[in-house]
């Protein structure tokens, strides 16, 4: 009974971070052959070695950025602040909410996707853009955009 509670929050989750993430897009209008100031900066920052301010490539996954050593840490959902994802970096996965433990599995990540299994259940997710202080993905099965920022956990 509590693991399709607990089934049934996760998904009430996704959704809700989904719609307010797809509502807080904003569309990138500029070209791939202009780069504005800001991008400019970004990739003078990253030539530096400060990946915080490291640009998007064309498919959304920050550039110079190594993805498993951004990902691992403490995230809290930017729709749902109670929902806190820790993924540590020997490829543990936690899920908190209202700082208790949820469930406990394992995650893995490429330069374009995540994946994250609990319960015998895969999540897969498209990373978007993966920088130090947060990082967003779409849900494959749905569509739907997910936002965390770094928690203080």
């Amino acid at each position: 009974m509590q693991n399709k509670v607990l089934v049934i929050l996760i998904v009430i989750l996704l959704i809700i971070i989904g719609i307010v993430a797809v509502q807080n897009s904003k569309m990138d209008d500029t070209s791939d052959d202009e780069m504005t100031g800001e991008e400019m900066q970004a990739d003078d920052a990253m030539m530096e070695g400060d990946d915080s301010q490291a640009s998007a490539d064309s498919t959304g996954v920050v550039a110079g950025v190594n993805i498993n050593t951004s990902l691992a840490g403490v995230w809290k959902s930017t729709a749902l602040p109670r929902y806190i994802l820790e993924l540590s970096a020997d490829g543990v996965a936690r899920e908190y909410y209202a700082k208790t433990l949820t469930n406990t599995g394992s995650w893995t990540a490429s330069d374009e996707s995540l994946n994250v299994v609990f319960t015998g259940r895969n999540y897969s997710y498209k990373l978007i853009t993966v920088n130090r202080d947060s990082f967003v993905v779409e849900y494959i099965a749905t569509g739907e955009r997910l936002q965390f920022t770094q928690a203080n956990y």
